[in-house]
């Protein structure tokens, strides 16, 4: 399992992607997808707010989604990309 932020212009979006070995490819699943409409760019003032408003409860969600699925979070992989 992998997660993905993706922090745009518009807000983030989370996914959760499950990785399926095979032995000629490796096949990539979305699992999750999530979002909330907070950009990082709107944090110039108060970086230190991003995290905890922006990316936590992106994570939380996550961490439920993974819960579900008996998956510990602290074997995931966590990458949070900016695009404009």
């Amino acid at each position: 399992y992998e997660v993905v932020i993706d922090s745009g212009s518009k807000g983030n979006r989370i996914y959760l992607y499950k990785y399926e070995n095979n032995p000629s490819l490796a096949i990539i699943n979305e699992v999750f997808d999530g979002k909330n409409s907070i950009p990082l760019a709107s944090f110039v003032n108060s970086p230190n707010d991003a995290g905890t408003q922006a990316i936590l409860p992106l994570l939380t969600e996550a961490k439920e989604k993974l819960g579900e699925l008996s998956v510990n979070p602290s074997n995931v992989n966590v990458t949070v990309m900016g695009t404009a």
